[in-house]
């Protein structure tokens, strides 16, 4: 029994260290777990506002990316002046600047103050819709309803949300823009909201304004230099530029072609009777006619007052003469209406062919105007082909 007890005295002390020992290490395993998971919710809180850095840096860099783009966007546009590389930068910066892969963009074709006639697709680019699709739902109607309304929104077209932006200057429209918005819109791992995809249309569409109208303005002052204000046809430094790259063209590639000048008979004599006016609205019929009876490929220019000429490449000097002839003959026949009456008019047509008539375009016209004045010679309202000239004059001097 003593011993007993002598061990159970030894043991409790054993037991009583053994108990604050665990008792401490619990407490210590308890404050472990709470500061490891202070720490954990301070890692995490870290990590969030570390995410949050990383979005606002990446929202930043865009935006600083964006304004670089634009900058760089206006000094490429301040060199740009034809409509063809105004479109390829447009082309461009929607790609790039809004991410969107398929549009149609539309111009005004035809202006009356604020309504608008027609447009003209000028670009398509894919991944889009079918041709009938397009033909389908982008009718005129819808166009010009949208183009007056001037306002930029997303529209649902069959199913298929569309980003509509209006690119106008005041109260004149420059171009019409529609856009697929591919579904989702990423922006790395965010997804961009239809308000920001607004914003940044406005602002692209801001800043390529000017560089449409700009082309605009230069195509309108070019086509004002390059056609006659009265009969619309090309002016004559256009067509002597157009002669020029057909003979260079011909002794690279070998061919010929065939130049006409057509001269209004007693055209004088017709503006002293009956006016100025009414001479005016001679040459401009005159005009509509030589153009509705040539081919696409054939250049009429007015060359004087009342002459016009023709450059007929890739053309047989046969059929051009036979052309020709049946074109005068057209004419003879042609009523000319008036405000007081009718009239009929004839002209007298010269025709030269290169290479044979001329080996320069100086020779070839000159070769053109001198069967013009022959034909005038011979009693007007005729046709004289330039070798005709010399043997009409070798008959002559054969029957002397």
């Amino acid at each position: 029994m003593k011993y007993f007890i002598l061990l159970i005295l030894f043991f409790i002390p054993i037991v009583t260290i053994f108990y604050q020992l665990n008792k401490k290490r619990k407490l210590r395993k308890k404050k472990y777990v709470e500061t490891f998971s202070e720490l954990k919710k301070e890692c995490e809180e870290k990590k969030l506002q570390l995410e949050k850095i990383k979005e606002k840096k990446f929202f930043k860099e865009k935006e600083i990316k964006k304004v670089i783009y634009l900058y760089e966007l206006v000094k490429r546009m301040a060199k740009i002046l034809t409509w063809e590389e105004m479109l390829k930068l447009l082309k461009e910066a929607i790609k790039e600047y809004l991410n969107l892969l398929g549009f149609l963009f539309f111009v005004p074709e035809r202006e009356k103050g604020e309504h608008f006639l027609s447009f003209r697709l000028v670009l398509r680019e894919e991944p889009f819709f079918p041709e009938d699709w397009v033909k389908e739902y982008f009718t005129e109607e819808m166009l010009i309803s949208f183009a007056q309304e001037k306002k930029i929104r997303i529209v649902l077209l069959k199913e298929e949300k569309m980003l509509f932006l209006p690119f106008h200057r005041e109260e004149e429209i420059l171009g019409l823009l529609w856009a697929k918005i591919e579904q989702p819109l990423l922006r790395t791992e965010l997804q961009k909201s239809e308000n920001e995809l607004l914003s940044e249309a406005e602002i692209l569409a801001s800043e390529l304004v000017l560089g449409l109208e700009k082309a605009k303005l230069y195509s309108e002052v070019e086509k004002m230099s390059r056609f006659d204000g009265l009969t619309g046809l090309y002016r004559r430094h256009y067509f002597e530029t157009r002669l020029a790259e057909e003979i260079v063209r011909i002794r690279r590639y070998g061919g010929g072609f065939s130049v006409s000048l057509v001269d209004i008979d007693y055209f004088k004599k017709l503006n002293d009777t009956y006016g100025h006016q009414v001479g005016d609205g001679i040459l401009k019929h005159l005009g509509t006619i030589l153009k509705e009876n040539v081919y696409e490929t054939d250049i009429i220019a007015r060359y004087g007052g009342e002459e016009f000429v023709l450059l007929l490449p890739r053309a047989e000097p046969e059929g051009v003469k036979k052309k020709m002839e049946n074109l005068r003959e057209k004419i003879a026949q042609e009523e000319f209406v008036l405000d007081w009456g009718k009239l009929k008019i004839t002209v007298s047509v010269g025709l030269a062919h290169y290479p044979k008539d001329g080996s320069t375009a100086e020779e070839i016209l000159r070769a053109a105007d001198k069967a013009l004045y022959f034909s005038k010679e011979k009693g007007r309202n005729c046709l004289t082909e330039y070798n005709e000239i010399s043997m009409v004059k070798n008959e002559k001097n054969f029957h002397q």
